[in-house]
């Protein structure tokens, strides 16, 4: 294994500033085995910003086309009842009654065509060809944050098909992509080039 060098150990990544002072803007796609899981987290952590006193919370749409079936129950967070319903409906229509959310849901593929704006975008899909969709929707709206939350087999997926974006850090099986505009300041910190407008948004659930 590689030596880390002093400097790599003194990068550290400071969140923008626009999203400690308002409500941040999420794209969840993908509500199958991770993102169903993913999402509950987000209730959590949703919840958590706002009482540790943070003034808007998440504000968080799911993208996902597929329909619950017999064996989605018990592997990922649905149940009988929930049978050829879509997932991502169901999914958020159970978080906002639990947590008094507003929370949307598209029951359609996410492409890089959406006029959606947001300020992290989070992937939970298997496909090449999904994750490009991604990257070229990230790159469109500039987007400061896109987690990619597939497995490190594809992890050579970033080489060929994302070169503009920089892979910082593995986190499980997780990878966190930052916009190539943001730069490292002297002294080991990201930085960002200016404020990004505020994600605005119309979507029906």
């Amino acid at each position: 294994m590689a030596a880390i060098s002093q400097q790599e150990m003194r990068l550290v990544h400071r969140i923008h500033p626009s999203l400690l002072r308002q409500k941040v803007h999420v794209g969840l796609i993908g509500a199958g085995g991770t993102g169903s899981q993913v999402l509950s987290g987000l209730a959590r952590l949703n919840r958590a910003m706002l009482g540790l006193g943070h003034p808007g919370g998440l504000q968080v749409t799911v993208y996902d086309p597929d329909l619950v079936s017999d064996a989605n129950v018990g592997r990922q967070l649905f149940y009988d009842a929930d049978i050829g319903h879509y997932k991502a409906d169901v999914l958020v229509h159970r978080l906002n009654l639990t947590f008094g959310l507003n929370w949307t849901s598209e029951t359609r593929l996410f492409r890089r065509s959406h006029d959606a704006e947001y300020d992290i975008v989070i992937g939970c899909v298997d496909t090449a060809k999904g994750r490009r969709e991604i990257e070229m929707a990230c790159q469109r709206m500039q987007s400061p944050y896109w987690l990619d939350m597939g497995i490190l087999l594809f992890a050579s997926f970033y080489a060929k098909c994302c070169p503009k974006l920089k892979k910082v850090w593995p986190i499980s099986f997780a990878c966190i992509l930052l916009r190539p505009t943001m730069q490292i300041s002297q002294g080991g910190h990201s930085t960002f080039p200016s404020p990004n407008p505020r994600a605005r948004h119309s979507v029906t659930g």
